[in-house]
């Protein structure tokens, strides 16, 4: 197997390899195969002379760092961050996750801290700086990106822990487990192919959505639906970008989400059941207790008579607000229209049995053993 980058911890302890085709290793530097103290090797200036006794060094495994696939090329790099503290690598990219990911593991455990998409094949470079909280990656996207790797957040560790397969969500050191709503929505525009923008193009991106949005609202108050719905349908693509940082990733999804709820109140007020129903569905999948995005898809479903899935999300939004008088109102108005088609499918088989029967009757012989009627 190649060895494709090695990196020293700063105390000069420990020795970090990248394996091709395998796990990175980190190898303890003082610690003898006889258990015996030594020395920890001194870093020297850098000097075409120095050369390390060979006695002097001590290659002990300590531990494999895991989770991450590494077959597409021999030029993956690795570090040391955060003083030592953890340990940061690329990888390819993972068939449906949609792209390659940054891996960054404690170095005292070997646990996965954060594995964050940073390109859409590969990543090969990193990049720490000397004294800021800041990485850089690279591979094969035409873009450098830098990471804030000054806050991991103690949850995202729990999710790692628990095997999530989904790529981190913000790029500014916001680690999402695999439930994370910002996990998914961040995956799914990187996926759909949304721009990177800088934090001033972010930020002119959301005022106008936000301007979008107000015109909605007002073409809303006019009864204006389908032009709402526009005005709605322009704020979304306005705020379809990678977010730079947390800040605006949440502003964003915030935005987003609002945007899509009143898009289905347009919908549901045009007749176009289905599309609310979709719209909505987007909200939860990021949002799972909304009780608008609930009580909206609830009705769309009611009218596209699909009962079983409008009554699960009654019961789920009632689950979060038992007292909630609207939500109650709609559980007794969806099932009234669930007796009423019953109702008409319980005609409609009586006249289909009923007519069958008579047909059936008039194809019969009499009791004196005429020959059966003929139909006109």
């Amino acid at each position: 197997m190649g060895i494709s980058g090695v990196s020293w911890s700063p105390d000069g302890r420990r020795l970090v390899a990248n394996y091709r085709g395998g796990d990175p290793v980190l190898f303890d530097m003082c610690r003898p195969f006889d258990s015996k103290d030594c020395d920890i090797a001194e870093l020297p200036e850098v000097s075409s002379e120095f050369q390390l006794p060979a006695s002097n060094i001590h290659l002990n495994a300590t531990r494999t760092f895991e989770g991450r696939v590494n077959e597409q090329t021999c030029a993956k790099e690795i570090r040391f961050i955060r003083e030592g503290a953890a340990v940061a690598t690329g990888g390819d990219a993972m068939g449906r996750d949609g792209g390659a990911c940054m891996f960054i593991w404690e170095t005292e455990t070997g646990r996965l801290l954060r594995k964050s998409a940073a390109d859409k094949c590969v990543v090969n470079c990193l990049a720490p700086h000397p004294t800021l909280p800041l990485l850089c990656t690279s591979g094969i996207d035409c873009e450098i990106k830098v990471w804030d790797v000054g806050d991991v957040r103690a949850p995202a560790v729990g999710a790692c822990k628990r095997g999530s397969s989904r790529a981190s969500s913000s790029q500014d050191g916001g680690d999402e487990g695999e439930g994370s709503s910002t996990s998914r929505e961040w995956t799914r525009r990187r996926q759909e192919g949304a721009a990177s923008v800088t934090a001033p193009e972010a930020r002119a991106r959301l005022v106008s959505a936000a301007q979008g949005k107000q015109r909605g609202n007002e073409l809303v108050a006019q009864q204006r639906w389908t032009e709402a719905q526009l005005k709605y349908e322009e704020a979304l693509r306005d705020l379809h970008f990678l977010a730079p940082n947390a800040e605006v990733e949440r502003e964003c999804e915030a935005l987003a989400m609002t945007c899509l709820l009143n898009s289905a109140m347009c919908h549901l007020n045009l007749e176009e059941f289905a599309s609310a129903v979709e719209e909505c569905s987007k909200v939860l999948n990021n949002q799972p207790g909304n009780i608008k995005a609930r009580f909206r898809r609830a009705t769309a479903l009611g009218r596209l008579q699909e009962f079983d899935r409008a009554f699960q999300d009654v019961e789920a939004a009632l689950e979060i607000e038992p007292q909630n008088t609207e939500l109650q109102r709609l559980r007794v108005r969806l099932q009234g229209q669930q007796r009423e088609r019953q109702r008409r499918e319980r005609n409609a088989y009586r006249q289909l049995f009923s007519g069958g029967a008579a047909a059936q009757k008039r194809r019969s012989p009499d009791q004196g053993g005429s020959e059966p009627e003929q139909s006109d």
